[in-house]
């Protein structure tokens, strides 16, 4: 999950997708919410449910 919050902060996109399709196989359901938040740009969002203040 660091990497993800890194790609998150750096406003990474692509990297963010990478990460998600990585954890897919094991946490669909989670992919698929962050995958929703991510193609709505919502990164304070993402950042929030990681515990991390913007």
């Amino acid at each position: 999950m660091a990497n993800f919050s890194q790609t998150t902060i750096e406003g990474d996109f692509e990297g963010m997708l990478e990460l998600i399709e990585n954890i897919r196989p094991s946490y669909a359901l989670i992919a698929n919410d962050l995958e929703i938040l991510t193609k709505n740009f919502q990164f304070r969002e993402l950042l929030e449910l990681m515990g991390i203040n913007v």
